[in-house]
């Protein structure tokens, strides 16, 4: 094999490898909206919440108003992230309708998947799943996890029973259990896969080298 291809296979990997790399947490986020800061439907946040080992807690307000005649949303969007060597296990929702003229009738939830840490915007979605309302440890995306280290979306999508003239306020709180992993013993570590880069080059200049006569 050419040691040139040798080498950026091995360098490929190695980038696969730590592509992701966000060291994993023993302690879980419990991030509150009314103090930790408004979380806003369709503005990514640049900083996504970086998940720990064990129930990390998202409490918030998603409203649909219509009382003007002009539709005015907010429904809650964040990015998270799933550290290496852990993987998201579930995801479950408690949501309360709380003030309002309005009765919500059900709410859905999409997960984006992005396809790039550094990008800001979700490369597909999960099919939007419907939660009649309301709801206690409803859990969401079953057939989507587990989901293993990288950068995803939460997105509140829509809500059913708001009519004109009408809003309505609810409060949720998302537990997003996240385990830990073994550390796979079939990636090797970083330095193995530059140790291997170098004794290949080194087989490869011997093998290329003049023999004597």
């Amino acid at each position: 094999m050419n040691i040139f291809k040798t080498a950026l296979t091995l360098t490929t990997v190695l980038a696969g490898w730590t592509f992701w790399a966000t060291p994993i947490s023993a302690n879980p986020i419990d991030y509150d909206e009314s103090i930790d800061g408004d979380l806003r439907w369709l503005q990514y946040s640049p900083s996504p919440l970086v998940l720990g080992v064990g129930d990390n807690h998202v409490r918030g307000e998603k409203t649909f108003d219509l009382s003007s005649g002009i539709k005015k949303l907010d429904f809650d969007t964040f990015s998270f992230v799933v550290p290496e060597y852990s993987f998201l296990n579930a995801i479950f929702l408690d949501i309360e309708p709380t003030s309002g003229t309005a009765q919500f009738l059900n709410s859905s939830y999409r997960l984006g998947f992005f396809a790039s840490p550094s990008d800001d915007r979700p490369a597909s979605f999960s099919d939007a799943q419907n939660v009649p309302l309301p709801a206690v440890g409803s859990q969401l995306f079953a057939l989507d996890l587990p989901l293993g280290p990288g950068k995803y979306l939460f997105e509140h999508h829509t809500i059913g029973g708001i009519g004109y003239g009408k809003y309505k306020t609810a409060s949720y709180e998302l537990t997003l259990n996240v385990m830990a992993a073994e550390k796979p013993e079939t990636i090797p570590e970083p330095t193995m896969i530059l140790g291997l880069v170098t004794i290949a080059g080194i087989g490869f200049s011997l093998r290329r080298s003049p023999q004597p006569q």
